[in-house]
This record gives structure tokens, C-alpha cells and sequence, in this order.
């Protein structure tokens, strides 16, 4: 999940094919099958390129998703995939301008990474009639937009989580260390509040500056009530500070962790001591021995294989990929020229599409799976999948289904 407030742009990137096109490689990504058919152009908007919230990794990953289906998915429909990047470096005026830049080139439909300012993006799209897609929602807008599509539930779904597993192993008072973020401490006290609410669990919320500061002084504030475990909803700094603070104190309460936190550079900084026994919660599964991971982990070695394939990266892939196998899936008429109205109906049109790191999963965009009481974005999915880590390295991922603590 992304961290901190705000975002700029700087240069928004011309089109591109979004990564080098590949060779015969491995033939995990299957064959070949370019496409052939006009180009479209698709947004890409993530958070990058600012100090305390860079996640270029997650932009990387999309961009390599769309490079493998250009070369083995027959593209969009056909249709060579161009990609129009643009960062969000946590400004607000920097993603007003790449909203500008969105329009200016005509793309049919912009794919979020982890952006922090999408409230500064997303309405524009909206009224100009180009979808938003992604697999983690955060801010107001993109949570309260029926013209967003998402193929995971993101923090939302994180919360959901975090509450139904609290309720189900008998936790009934939990601290949640967030990310200092406007957009996550609306969110917690929201929608978190009323999920926890409903779970009959008591939620005590301490936010943490992002930047890897020392927060000894918030894990004590949260550890001084008692927690029956702590949860963390945070970028992978953030994550890091919470995490050697529980460590430095010495701290065994249970942690319950989203997929930031086991970021290989955390692991990394941190040892594995730090993540022993967390409860790691996630979009996908993308270490095991599954197609999908294995997919996944071939289009990272192909298409990026300088980035670090573990934490938030696998959210740029599955947007961008799932955004591709939805549309696919739909269907678009027989034209040179694709639309962001012909995307949204081919978008409402998808049923029981392969999640990617699903693991056999599916979704379906044809409805909202979260209740459109709480949340108005078509949620296509309501599973999370999580795992024990112990030695650095996650148990066997197991699934939850976060429905029933929305009311759906």
C-alpha cells in the first residue's frame, strides 16, 4: 500500500511499449503471440521518484506485464499495448498534470500502481470517460467511484482482512500502525473503524511517519493498551521503523502484516528474525509453485529483471495484467480505434477471469464483491490470500474471503 500524501509528475514519458520485447525466453510466458492491431495507449500512474515514497519497482512490473502481453497475449484485444507513464511523486499539482497528460495523448484507460494522489487523477478520467483500474484502492475517489475497477481490494481489503482474522483466532483488542498518510488515516477511521466495529473487536489506531524514522516512542504508545496483536498498514518504510521498533523493544504480541513489509529490502535491513511468525497479507501468492507465481516470477526475469519481484511490486502486475486479462476476456468490438466507453463495457463483461498470483483464483468485474454501502468502486474480487512467514521465507497461503465482514 502506498504511504505518504500528495504527488507530482515532473515529466510524464512519452508512449512506449512499456518494456524491451522479448526473445523466446522462457517458455513459462508461452508462445509467441504479438499483437498486430492498432495501437492503444493505456495510463500508468504510481507513486515515484520522490524520497520518502518511491515505488518504482510496482510501475516497473506493470509495465513488464504489458510487454509480455503485447508479445504472448495478442496485446489488448489485439490491440499493441503503448504505455503512458507518468509518476506520482506525492504533489498534488505534479498529478494534475499528469492527468493533463493523460488526456493530451488519449489514452482509453489508466492502470494505478500505488498512487497517493489519485484523487487529483481519477475524477478527470472519470468525467472524460477512461476507466481507472488497479488492485489497490486507497483514497476517496477511487473508493468512491463506480467507474473504478479493481482486481484486488487492496487496503480495503486489507482492513477486511485484518478484522475477519482478528475475529475468527479470538482477538478482541488490536493497535493498527499505519503509514502517516491522509489517505490511510481516513480509511482506518472509515471504513477499518466500521469493520472492527462489526467484528466486535476494539482498534486502536497510531500512525507512523514514513522515511524509515525511528518509532519507538508509537510502538509504545500502541504496545501501553495491551494489544492482542498488532497490525501494520504501511509502504515498506514505514513498515521497516515499525518493525525494528517491535524488535528493538522486544516485543512478542502476534503481527499481522500487509505485503510491503516483506519487502526484500526489509528482510534485508531488518533480518528475519524481525517478520518470524507475522501473518503476511497479500493480493497474490508469488513465491510458490504455482502457474500463476511461476508466470510471474518468468514476465519479472523477461521484462524487468533488475527490480525486486517481492512486496508491492506484484501490485503493478497484477493491475495491469489483470486489466489485460479483463478486457480480453470481455471482448472489444472489431475497430482500429479503441475507447475508453468500449473498455468499461468490456470491463462489466468479465466473469471468472484467472487472478494474477491467484492461485487458481478467479474474478469477476460484472458486480461490486465488497458492499456497495461502504465501498462504490467495482471491487472484483473480495479474496485475500495470507501466509505465516518463518525463517524469511512465507508458509503455505491460504485464503480468506472479506465479504461478509463488509456486509456483502
Amino acid at each position: 500500500m502506498a504511504c505518504v500524501v500528495a504527488t507530482s509528475c515532473g515529466q510524464p514519458s512519452e508512449p512506449s511499449a512499456a518494456a524491451p520485447a522479448g526473445t523466446a525466453g522462457d517458455p513459462l510466458l508461452g508462445p509467441a503471440e504479438p499483437a498486430t492491431g492498432s495501437p492503444v495507449r493505456i495510463g500508468l500512474f504510481n507513486v515515484e521518484d520522490n524520497p520518502l515514497a518511491d515505488l518504482r519497482s510496482t510501475g516497473d512490473a506493470a509495465a513488464a506485464a504489458a510487454a509480455y502481453a503485447n508479445d504472448h497475449l495478442g496485446g489488448l484485444a489485439g490491440h499493441r499495448i503503448e504505455v503512458v507513464r507518468c509518476a506520482d511523486k506525492v504533489d498534488e499539482a505534479a498529478a494534475a498534470a499528469c492527468a493533463e497528460q493523460f488526456l493530451q495523448a488519449g489514452v482509453a484507460a489508466v492502470v494505478a500502481g500505488q498512487p497517493t494522489t489519485a484523487d487529483a487523477v481519477l475524477p478527470r478520467m472519470v468525467a472524460a470517460g477512461i476507466p481507472w483500474v488497479g488492485s489497490s484502492p486507497l483514497s476517496s475517489s477511487e473508493i468512491g467511484s463506480s467507474d473504478a475497477f479493481f482486481f484486488g481490494s487492496g487496503a480495503v481489503g486489507l482492513l477486511g482482512a485484518f478484522a475477519q482474522y482478528s475475529h475468527d483466532v479470538g482477538y478482541r483488542n488490536v493497535v493498527i500502525y499505519g503509514v502517516d498518510s491522509a489517505q490511510v488515516i481516513a480509511l482506518v477511521q472509515s471504513l477499518g473503524r466500521a469493520v472492527f466495529t462489526k467484528a466486535g473487536i476494539t482498534m486502536q489506531f497510531v500512525s507512523v511517519p514514513p522515511g524509515g524514522v525511528d518509532a519507538t516512542s508509537q510502538i509504545q504508545k500502541g504496545l501501553a493498551a495491551n494489544p492482542d496483536a498488532v497490525l501494520v498498514i504501511a509502504e515498506r518504510t514505514a513498515c521497516q521503523s515499525v518493525l525494528a521498533a517491535l524488535h528493538g523493544v522486544g516485543a512478542t504480541t502476534p503481527k499481522l502484516v500487509g505485503s510491503a513489509c516483506v519487502d526484500r529490502s526489509v528482510i534485508g535491513a531488518l533480518g528475519e528474525s524481525a517478520i518470524d511468525n507475522a501473518v503476511v497479507f497479500g493480493i497474490g501468492d508469488p513465491s510458490g509453485t504455482h502457474q500463476e507465481a511461476q508466470v510471474y516470477r518468468a514476465v519479472m526475469q523477461q521484462y524487468a529483471p533488475g527490480d525486486d519481484p517481492t512486496g508491492l511490486t506484484t501490485t503493478g502486475y497484477a493491475s495491469m495484467l489483470g486489466f489485460v486479462r479483463a478486457v480480453n476476456a470481455g471482448g472489444l468490438p472489431d475497430s482500429d480505434q479503441v475507447t475508453g466507453e468500449q473498455i468499461t463495457t468490456a470491463l462489466r463483461e468479465a466473469r471468472d477471469v484467472p487472478r494474477p498470483l491467484g492461485n487458481s483464483s478467479t474474478f469477476s468485474c460484472d458486480r461490486s464483491h465488497l458492499s456497495p454501502q461502504l465501498v462504490k468502486a467495482t471491487i472484483c474480487t473480495s479474496e485475500i490470500l495470507y501466509a505465516t512467514y518463518t525463517g524469511g521465507v512465507p508458509g503455505r497461503y491460504n485464503k480468506i474471503d472479506v465479504a461478509p465482514i463488509f456486509g456483502s
